[in-house]
């Protein structure tokens, strides 16, 4: 009866260790697996901020020289207008600095609408980076977790027997 008990705990001993192994075993395989991607989807996230950031840069520059282009124009057409001479102008040069005026006008419009949707975008990435960074943190954290600690006590083998032995009586 001994050899009989003592074959189900060994069998039970040597499954629980096997199961352990195994658990930790692929537990470490999938936490690194699931690093690896959350920090291929950061470093996606961040070259597509710093493309985002470099196109908010050509646009704002865009605006600013549309905007200056505008002010040109308009303080042309003022000074034509003011000038008394716009009897000497004729309507042709008139209608064409209004029509370069308002294209100028309609280029910053859609300008300032680019800008706006590139600030949005951009926020939209950062949020999306810092939920990326918060999950990689939470992974490490769990990754740094599942680390055996080489002085921690393992009762195991305590247990065991004792439920063997109530098993017994």
């Amino acid at each position: 009866m001994s050899y009989l008990i003592t074959q189900t705990f060994v069998a039970l001993l040597v499954a629980g260790l096997l199961g352990l192994l195994l658990g930790w075993y692929l537990a470490r395989i999938g936490a690194a697996s699931a690093r690896s991607a959350l920090l291929a989807r950061l470093k996606n996230a961040e070259d597509d901020a710093r493309a985002l950031r470099g196109e908010v840069d050509v646009a704002v520059n865009a605006r600013g020289s549309a905007d200056a282009e505008q002010q040109r124009l308009a303080d042309e057409l003022a000074a034509l207008q003011a000038s008394g001479k716009q009897g000497a102008v004729d309507a042709s040069e008139l209608a064409d600095l209004r029509a370069r005026l308002k294209r100028a006008d309609d280029d910053a419009k859609s300008l300032r609408s680019e800008l706006d949707a590139a600030a949005k975008v951009r926020g939209s990435t950062e949020a999306e980076r810092r939920r990326l960074a918060d999950e990689l943190a939470a992974l490490q954290a769990v990754a740094k977790a599942d680390t055996v600690d080489p002085e921690a006590v393992s009762y195991t083998h305590l247990t065991l027997p004792t439920i063997c032995f109530k098993c017994m009586c």
